[in-house]
């Protein structure tokens, strides 16, 4: 009976959880401090700038999501809407944060990063007494692998190819969301002028159906040092773009 205790005991404790492993919400991102990293922001904004936080010195934030009441937030860049700032620089607006779901930030699949020691505000410029708004996120540890940008080819450049990015020499780049937004039609996306994304497969651009980096699905590699470019065929004005992603950890 003694020996089969001291057996059962053993066995019983090669299944017991590790303390490391331990966690009540063991799907979060890992942050210091073991507190619950998830942030949220909502309201009722006025015309002007909102300051939402101020980001930790030991920690980025991420912010992945975002909901609104101003129908296509300001469509292309330099409309009335929202727009967000990090450290007075635009990060993020027009109709990436529609207030359809059609793309990244309307799936909760952003992965914009506010730096360590940033501000991060919210702009207002419309006119909507009812331009309500719903921002979430979660804090990581200072330094992640999380990139972004945003931008706008103004015409007559959208006739050629403009690159939008470029992969740090050391690392490979994995771009998750590529979100197009071009008046008159869709765009190829080259890597290293390289065919990459055809344009005709919409997999990058906003439409009643978007899929994969539209909306933060994708997981196309970016080598060492490579650039990504987008090129128009058939754009009557401006292209506007997002790039999110994050870099392959070693």
């Amino acid at each position: 009976m003694r020996a089969w205790l001291c057996l059962s005991i053993i066995l019983g404790g090669l299944f017991l959880p590790s303390p490391a492993n331990a966690h009540p919400m063991g799907t979060l991102p890992e942050i210091s401090g073991g507190t619950v990293p998830y942030k949220v922001f909502s309201g009722y904004a006025t015309v002007g700038s909102t300051t939402l936080l101020t980001v930790p010195d030991d920690q980025d934030f991420i912010l992945t999501g975002v909901s609104n009441q101003v129908s296509g937030s300001g469509g292309f860049s330099g409309g009335n809407g929202f727009e967000f700032h990090s450290d007075g620089v635009w990060v993020l607006g027009g109709s990436f944060i529609s207030s359809f779901p059609h793309t990244t930030f309307g799936q909760n699949e952003g992965r914009l990063r506010i730096e360590a020691g940033r501000t991060l505000t919210l702009s207002y410029s419309g006119g909507s007494p009812t331009a309500a708004y719903f921002v979430q996120g979660y804090f990581v540890a200072a330094g992640s692998p999380y990139r972004s940008t945003i931008g706008t080819i103004l015409a007559p450049a959208t006739d050629g190819t403009t690159i939008i990015f470029t992969a740090e020499a050391d690392r490979t780049f994995i771009i998750r969301s590529l979100i197009l937004y071009c008046q008159g039609g869709p765009a190829n996306v080259l890597v290293d002028d390289v065919l990459a994304i055809p344009r005709h497969v919409d997999a990058a651009t906003i439409g009643a159906n978007p899929s994969l980096f539209a909306i933060g699905k994708g997981a196309m590699p970016v080598p060492p040092g490579a650039t990504v470019a987008i090129a128009g065929e058939s754009f009557t004005g401006s292209c506007d773009y997002y790039l999110d992603g994050q870099y392959v950890q070693p």
